[in-house]
């Protein structure tokens, strides 16, 4: 069962957060709370990089295999084709808590990471690997 959360300056409901904050009063929401609530309201305009396989590329390649259901031969090819300043698209036009999801299970596995979401006709960047290795 989902718990139902309000927001703590106005109390309305938070079912979706629009740029961090409550959609009917605009006051930021903690990210505590926000992790609970969707992530975003925009819809799918995520996507996933991956920037490097780490240590384990087997564990990434057989990741990509079980999450995107590419074959063996796919999955290792798109690891394989990472390069410095020349990371793949492991996934596109995806909801915000579906990229956060992907980011989580590739990051378990010590690949190297980020989300984007679209803004306008450019990227910008959302959760990074290398933000965390800080």
């Amino acid at each position: 069962m989902t718990q139902a959360h309000t927001c703590p300056k106005c109390g309305a409901p938070l079912q979706q957060l629009v740029k961090g904050a409550c959609p009917h009063c605009h006051a930021v929401i903690d990210k505590v709370l926000a992790s609970e609530v969707i992530i975003d309201a925009r819809g799918p305009i995520w996507r996933v990089l991956l920037l490097g396989a780490g240590g384990k590329p087997k564990k990434v390649i057989a990741l990509v295999q079980s999450a995107f259901g590419r074959s063996a031969l796919d999955a290792k090819t798109l690891v394989e084709a990472v390069r410095p300043g020349m990371p793949q698209v492991l996934v596109d036009g995806i909801t915000g808590r579906d990229a956060i999801t992907h980011f989580q299970s590739f990051m378990k596995v010590g690949a190297e990471v980020r989300t984007e979401h679209r803004h306008g006709a450019d990227w910008r960047a959302g959760a990074t690997t290398e933000t965390i290795k800080r």
